[in-house]
């Protein structure tokens, strides 16, 4: 029973359903973070006396406590703030998992998380090729054929996961892809977990491309430019400078 009652386990499972979550359903994250501010609130009343005034998460909500009122004094239209709070109250989220993150097992949460954004990665690809949209009900479908409403071009999808946007599930994987690159490079990971790591990331990388989204495609590039200036400068400085000099000659040409 006492396991039960245990508020550190509570905000292990509910961190674990965040990253779960976050792969795949935008309500079950959102459930999962206001569950973790309900949980530290009872442990932080449970456990700490107010006396304890150097505690951080104090201030910091203290302010953001005065800010909004302060806010709504000012304002012409006095419900405005209060709406507002619907979406500013996650800013407090990363000073919380600051203080969750110190009691979990770290590797173990973020193997979790990648095996579920390789899940969704997969079902992105196969998306792709057969707009399949096996996590909503018959009649919810959200599948969308590339350049619809065009002649040309309607043989494969936009992949959008649970997503309803290719645009989100882009974004998501976006995310995903520099942090399992760069901990491919970690030294201090054994070998094969840094191939396992690698393989996930270049199934992420798929799956940014069956998204179909320009814009995620730009910023891929970015972050592959940004990973190859940390590998290599030199490499970067050659290739940006090639890039810029064909730029230059094919705008001269068309001029």
């Amino acid at each position: 029973m006492k396991i039960l009652f245990s508020t550190r386990n509570w905000n292990r499972v509910f961190l674990y359903l965040l990253f779960i979550c976050s792969t795949f359903s935008i309500a079950g994250t959102e459930a999962s973070i206001a569950m973790l501010y309900l949980i530290t609130l009872i442990r932080w009343i449970w456990n700490r006396p107010l006396t304890q005034l150097e505690n951080p998460f104090l201030w910091v909500t203290l302010f953001f406590i005065a800010t909004t009122v302060l806010s709504g004094l000012f304002n012409s239209y006095e419900t405005d703030h209060l709406m507002a709070l619907r979406s500013n109250w996650r800013l407090l989220l990363p000073l919380l998992l600051a203080g969750i993150l110190t009691e979990i097992n770290s590797e173990q949460l973020l193997w979790t998380f990648f095996g579920f954004v390789f899940l969704i990665s997969v079902y992105g690809i196969i998306q792709y090729f057969t707009g399949a949209d096996w996590l909503r009900p018959e009649g919810e479908q959200l599948t969308t054929p590339y350049l619809f409403g065009s002649s040309e071009g309607n043989n494969v999808y936009h992949a959008k996961g649970n997503f309803s946007h290719h645009l989100t599930y882009g974004g998501f994987l976006l995310l995903s892809f520099p942090l399992l690159v760069s901990l491919s490079f970690c030294k201090d990971w054994y070998p094969l977990t840094r191939i396992l790591t690698a393989l996930i990331a270049i199934f992420v990388l798929l799956g940014i491309g069956a998204s179909l989204g320009r814009s995620i495609w730009l910023g891929t590039a970015a972050v592959v430019a940004i990973l190859m200036y940390r590998i290599s400068p030199k490499l970067i400085l050659a290739i940006s400078i090639a890039i810029i000099a064909a730029a230059t000659y094919f705008f001269t040409q068309l001029g």
